[in-house]
């Protein structure tokens, strides 16, 4: 659930556009969140496979 609101957001802040103050922050931020939690779902599944 949470990596549809990041993406959401992120997505919302793509189409603002560079016209918002913290742009770059933001974009930057939102793939770092996006990314960091796919990688999570990644290695739980790893781990729940190594485990069972």
């Amino acid at each position: 659930i949470i990596i549809m609101s990041n993406s959401v957001q992120l997505k919302h802040v793509l189409k603002v556009g560079n016209g918002h103050a913290f742009y770059g922050t933001q974009v930057t931020l939102g793939i770092i969140s996006v990314i960091m939690c796919a990688s999570i779902g990644v290695i739980l599944m790893y781990v729940s496979y190594r485990a069972g």
